[in-house]
């Protein structure tokens, strides 16, 4: 094997252990249940998005596609416009950077274990 194969490994490699994790922390920011309240009428209602097709945009460094999969107010309002995912979006950037600065914090003030 040349020397030229085993660099391109190794970049291929790191590369795809950059990828993966950001994937990761693209699909810890929008998995799980966002409370927000329905644009139609203001009621509370819990979405489950799907987070898979949102890290990729992550990941990619596009605009996250946001879909929802699941929504508390379903089935009466199935076809809805699904304008409340403006207010998730929103809600998971500002979740996941108060996430990243409590780590931040926990870090310098020496709280986390090692």
């Amino acid at each position: 094997m040349g020397s030229w194969f085993i660099l391109g490994t190794v970049f291929a490699g790191l590369g795809m252990m950059f990828l993966v994790r950001r994937l990761w922390q693209g699909y810890r920011i929008y998995e799980g249940l966002h409370a927000c309240s329905c644009p139609a009428d203001g009621a509370p209602a819990l979405v489950k998005l799907h987070a898979s097709r949102a890290a990729v945009g992550v990941a990619l460094g596009r605009r996250p596609s946001l879909r929802v999969a699941i929504c508390s107010l379903w089935p009466s309002r199935a076809n809805c416009s699904k304008t409340c995912l403006i207010e998730i979006g929103g809600n998971c950037r500002l979740l996941a950077q108060f996430r990243a600065d409590m780590a931040d914090q926990a870090n310098t003030r020496g709280l986390r274990k090692p």
